[in-house]
């Protein structure tokens, strides 16, 4: 359905972001800053967060090897 799209994701993953999106970088910037936020904001609580894959690899990815391109 639409071509440009799936040849930007196919060959430039990290720069594709949908209409009114946001690329995997900045996703994966957001995504840091946020968990980081809601810990601080929670210090000395148990706390949950509940997301989708691609959030919790993102996260993850950060703590383990500060670099997106290991996602």
């Amino acid at each position: 359905t639409y071509p440009d799209f799936a040849e930007m994701w196919e060959s430039k993953t990290w720069e594709f972001a949908p209409e009114n999106g946001e690329t995997m970088p900045e996703a994966y910037d957001r995504i840091w800053d946020t968990v980081n936020k809601i810990v601080k904001e929670n210090e000395g609580k148990t706390i949950a967060i509940v997301s989708h894959g691609f959030v919790i690899r993102s996260y993850f990815c950060r703590i383990l090897y500060n670099d997106i391109n290991n996602l």
